[in-house]
């Protein structure tokens, strides 16, 4: 039996569990919704194996979050978090597969914090769309989903940033001393 807090979090633990943030942050999280580390690797495991790379991945995601698959099969869901209420998890499908899938600000929300130093921005506050248009525009680096890297520029210095589903994990001065572009 899932217990009842990760029940409640499942897709969202799914989600924390594979972001690339430091697991002090990760812990922060669960410790605030009551559920521990080993349930939280549970119900990634669980929800990775319901939404491993195939044509049923659409359809599989529709039932985890309570939805029926919509009848165009390149469409969107959206399911609103728990873990993160003022976030929406847009999942693409296209054919049955994954097209692409990223928490996004929902519609009439903002960033709780606005920060003129990116390197201010702690981890699990804003997303890629909030970040690029907070600090122009965002150079794409290395990337495989869910995961991505930035580089930018903003304030004289050159910056790089990690995100997770397309929520910013870490910013970092891409010198890693704050020394001005020359």
């Amino acid at each position: 039996m899932v217990p009842p807090a990760a029940a409640r979090y499942e897709v969202d633990l799914y989600l924390l569990m594979t972001m690339i943030c430091h697991d002090a942050v990760k812990r922060a999280v669960l410790e605030h919704v009551g559920v521990s580390e080993g349930e939280a690797n549970d119900a990634r495991e669980r929800v990775s194996a319901l939404l491993e790379f195939g044509p049923r991945q659409f359809g599989n995601f529709a039932r985890l979050i309570g939805r029926d698959l919509p009848s165009d099969p390149d469409s969107a869901l959206v399911y609103r978090t728990k873990l993160w209420p003022r976030l929406d998890f847009v999942v693409v499908g296209v054919g049955g597969y994954w097209r692409s899938a990223k928490l996004q600000r929902a519609q009439g929300e903002s960033a709780t914090v606005v920060v003129a130093d990116p390197q201010d921005i702690a981890p699990l506050t804003y997303t890629v769309d909030e970040l690029r248009a907070g600090f122009g525009p965002l150079v794409e680096g290395d990337s495989m989903a869910p995961y991505e890297e930035f580089l930018f520029e903003a304030n004289g210095f050159r910056y790089g940033a990690t995100a997770s589903w397309g929520f910013v994990q870490r910013v970092r001065n891409w010198a890693g001393d704050h020394q001005a572009l020359r």
